[in-house]
């Protein structure tokens, strides 16, 4: 075997060398096009993963903020907002963690998830994450071609949940 650093579970090669695949991920854009705007588009990546630390396995939260800038097609990392892992013992509760956050950035208009390309980096492979008029919680995901029936909230309550 080569030498290197070890890692169990799965890891992606190419542009992001190291990096676990999540089991959950959305990056979550305000608009539906972000690689076709003019200015930078804002985004939340999010992603649930699982690590071994130890004898103990744990699944990790973690959210980062950044813009995909179209000039120089790649992801800028808003280095000002600590994008800390969160670490959970279940299954379960890392699910609840991952979904809170979604629904909040889709209450503050982050609606459209989308992953990024493995060899391109760039945003692809798009999903409409919608609100459930009724309850204003995320409802199933819808295709792009589907109408958008749902009002961000008031700003303010956006900010960094943790």
């Amino acid at each position: 075997m080569g030498e290197g650093r070890q890692t169990k579970g799965p890891v992606v090669e190419g542009p992001r060398k190291m990096e676990r695949i999540p089991l959950m991920h959305d990056v979550l854009f305000q608009v539906a096009r972000p690689t076709e705007t003019v200015e930078r588009a804002e985004f939340y990546d999010l992603s649930l993963s699982i690590e071994e630390r130890g004898r103990q396995r744990l699944h990790l939260f973690l959210e980062r903020h950044g813009w995909w800038d179209n000039e120089n097609h790649r992801a800028i990392i808003d280095e000002s907002l600590c994008s800390h892992s969160e670490a959970f013992r279940t299954f379960s509760e890392a699910v609840e963690r991952y979904s809170r956050q979604r629904l909040m950035r889709a209450q503050c208009g982050f609606i459209h998830s989308f992953m990024w390309h493995p060899f391109t980096g760039a945003p692809t492979y798009y999903l409409q994450v919608g609100l459930d008029p009724e309850t204003n919680g995320v409802s199933a995901p819808r295709h792009m071609n589907r109408e958008l029936h749902s009002e961000p909230t008031d700003p303010a309550g956006c900010a960094t949940e943790g």
